[in-house]
């Protein structure tokens, strides 16, 4: 019933527990997730997220900005990482030395495009 769900999903809250209810009934059914006040969404698509390996990482301590410089993925595209409070953000793993463990441990972050022109005039 509806009330010991209500008493659960209290209980799991009180304690900072992730809390799923599912129930099926033939070939209809629901499920209620209720994972706590600090866990949010960011994808609007459903699909699996876009996996870039990155060239380098320069930072600016003046403007406490950090530039990554993504390699171009092997289909020469670029990187499709929309600029939005939904689809804008990034996750870091596997970065190595002490900028890259502070990054792999922080985050997500949001993105910011940064284009430069080259000499021939194409944007990069």
């Amino acid at each position: 019933p509806m009330d010991d769900a209500k008493k659960w999903n209290n209980f799991c809250r009180s304690k900072k527990i992730g809390y799923i209810k599912s129930r099926v009934h033939g070939l209809a059914g629901y499920t209620f997730v209720d994972l706590g006040n600090k866990f949010s969404v960011r994808d609007k698509t459903g699909e699996q997220p876009v996996t870039r390996i990155i060239d380098r990482i320069d930072t600016d301590a003046g403007k406490n900005e950090i530039h990554v410089f993504l390699l171009p993925p092997p289909d020469g595209q670029m990187h499709n990482l929309d600029e939005d409070d939904h689809e804008g953000w990034v996750k870091f793993d596997e970065l190595e030395g002490e900028l890259g463990n502070a990054l792999n441990e922080k985050g997500p972050f949001q993105i910011k495009h940064a284009t430069k022109v080259k000499s021939d005039g194409k944007k990069v």
